[in-house]
């Protein structure tokens, strides 16, 4: 019968509730006092309604759109008439107890989840509330309290007569706040988790992430720096390579043509030198005093070995 509308068909039995389980009387209506009455649109939403009322809503009335507390467990008086609008719904009990007084004789502090309290029975802390749950012990309530950060001290209904929400967390603690309850219990944050041993894990997860990482980096950096004497090596071996065969080309060279700015220059470098001399080419003309048209021997910048002389002639 989940999610179920007025309209639905009813079926005896069907437990339904997102908070509280609750079991579905048809054509019934609900035992004992009213104590109040909500709007809501399904079924459902009128089970969790009264998982959260405070009082304690132990059994409810449904017509289809007002749900009716009630605070009587016995069963709901069922209709001659099948047809009768109204449905019954009836708290499945959920036990609780506290075991605060036997805990405060041996020691009123008590250490729920790496988080230390210090207990104190028949007392009210009487601050407002991050929020309400249900507990089936004062311990459960702490241990709910131990996951809040936010959370400063509990107080604790173990028969539930403020409601099925039982546990209520605080988020101020005050001794100025406290006060004597018959029905409820109170624990007060003594010390909180460290947040150094809280992150423990995370710390030692992070380190073990960082020399992974650490690893790879040197891996990486190993091998790049392998790369780039490698390409070094060859850049190297190629620059060799080139001057050598560069030397040997030019030794090898006849006379050739070379510019006017090399004239006359030991060029140390690759073992040459260069000088101006008349080719073999020009010889006639310059013996028969012919001009390059201006009246003067043409001059041909050759290339020479180094030691090498060249006799144009007289």
């Amino acid at each position: 019968m989940a999610n179920a509308k007025q309209n639905d068909v009813c079926v005896n039995g069907t437990v339904i509730g997102s908070l509280q389980k609750f079991k579905v009387h048809c054509s019934s209506t609900a035992r004992g006092r009213r104590t109040t009455s909500v709007d809501v649109p399904t079924l459902d939403d009128c089970a969790d309604a009264c998982a959260r009322a405070n009082p304690r809503c132990t059994t409810a009335t449904y017509d289809g759109k007002s749900c009716a507390f009630h605070n009587e467990t016995a069963e709901p008086l069922t209709a001659a008439d099948s047809n009768f609008k109204f449905t019954a719904i009836v708290g499945l009990p959920d036990s609780s107890s506290s075991n605060c007084r036997s805990v405060v004789q041996a020691t009123t502090m008590q250490t729920i989840n790496d988080v230390q309290f210090s207990l104190s029975c028949g007392t009210n802390m009487a601050s407002e509330s991050l929020s309400n749950h249900y507990a089936a012990s004062l311990q459960d309530c702490m241990g709910q309290c131990a996951m809040s950060s936010m959370c400063k001290a509990v107080s604790f209904n173990a028969d539930q007569t403020l409601g099925y929400q039982n546990c209520f967390l605080k988020s101020k603690e005050s001794e100025k706040n406290m006060s004597v309850s018959s029905i409820l219990d109170t624990a007060v944050v003594v010390r909180q988790k460290d947040p150094v041993s809280k992150s423990t894990d995370n710390n030692d997860a992070m380190a073990n992430n960082t020399s992974t990482d650490t690893n790879t980096m040197i891996i990486v950096a190993v091998s790049v720096s392998g790369l780039f004497v490698l390409i070094s090596l060859g850049f190297l071996s190629y620059w060799v390579f080139k001057r050598t065969n560069r030397r040997k080309r030019l030794r090898s060279l006849p006379v050739g043509v070379m510019p006017i700015s090399h004239r006359d220059r030991m060029d140390e470098k690759y073992g040459v030198r260069t000088s101006v001399a008349w080719s073999e080419l020009d010889r006639e003309s310059v013996l028969s005093g012919e001009a390059d048209g201006v009246g003067r021997p043409t001059p041909v910048y050759e290339i020479r070995r180094k030691g090498e002389s060249y006799n144009v002639g007289n």
